[in-house]
């Protein structure tokens, strides 16, 4: 049982089936969970995974992982960004005054955004010689050997 002394929250209960397990390690373990059930509600939101429009057992199987993974890329693309001093702020809402930090949507918004092609595709290729033709630099009046 946990009770805040200041009586600002309500007492709440914890409970466990090991024995062992000490108070604090079960409130440890239990705040650790926020992270995943924001990880969760995020996928579920804004990635799909909660209505999946899949009916193959393979699509299925694989609409859960995608979601993750897509999550993950997201989140390490933006620590990226901002590791680089590149990271996109976010649009300042009246009702949340006291923001200090973007949400997943405020990432997925900027990756939207973002221009893929120059960070993603290679450097274009040099164009190609017409056939038959001298590669560029070539005198053009002796003939390769």
């Amino acid at each position: 049982m946990v009770r805040d002394p200041a009586g600002r929250r309500k007492d709440e209960a914890f409970f466990c089936t090991d024995l062992a397990a000490t108070p604090a390690f079960l409130l440890e373990s239990y705040a650790r969970r926020w992270t995943l059930e924001v990880a969760f509600h995020d996928q579920e939101q804004f990635l799909g995974f909660e209505d999946p429009q899949n009916q193959a057992e393979r699509g299925v199987a694989r609409t859960a992982p995608l979601a993750g993974i897509v999550y993950a890329l997201v989140l390490l693309w933006y620590a990226e960004q901002a590791r680089h001093g590149r990271a996109p702020g976010w649009i300042a809402r009246p009702w949340y005054r006291a923001k200090v930090a973007p949400s997943f949507l405020d990432m997925l918004a900027s990756a939207r955004q973002a221009p893929w092609r120059h960070d993603v595709s290679a450097p274009p290729c040099s164009p190609r010689c017409p056939y038959n033709a001298s590669p560029p630099g070539a005198d053009p009046g002796h003939a390769a050997a």
